[in-house]
């Protein structure tokens, strides 16, 4: 999975919220990513444990947790 930035400014503070995030691996906490940077994480799924279908995040500027959806892996 990648977080990408779009729009005009860089963003600071990036955060993946604990909401929904599966065990197991390293969510991304205050990343910095510039216009049109991508950060590439990863996200595992275990039986008892899915991947999310949605990544709550926050960003210096946006304290209220926002909703993106996770794009399905094709089968």
């Amino acid at each position: 999975m990648a977080l990408r930035k779009a729009g005009s400014a860089p963003a600071a503070a990036v955060t993946v919220a604990e909401r929904d995030w599966p065990p197991g691996t390293e969510r991304p906490v205050d990343w910095e990513l510039a216009c049109g940077e991508a950060r590439v994480f990863v996200m595992t799924e275990d039986m008892a444990h899915s991947v999310p279908t949605q990544l709550w995040r926050t960003w210096s500027g946006q304290q209220e947790p926002e909703a993106r959806q996770v794009p399905r892996r094709a089968a």
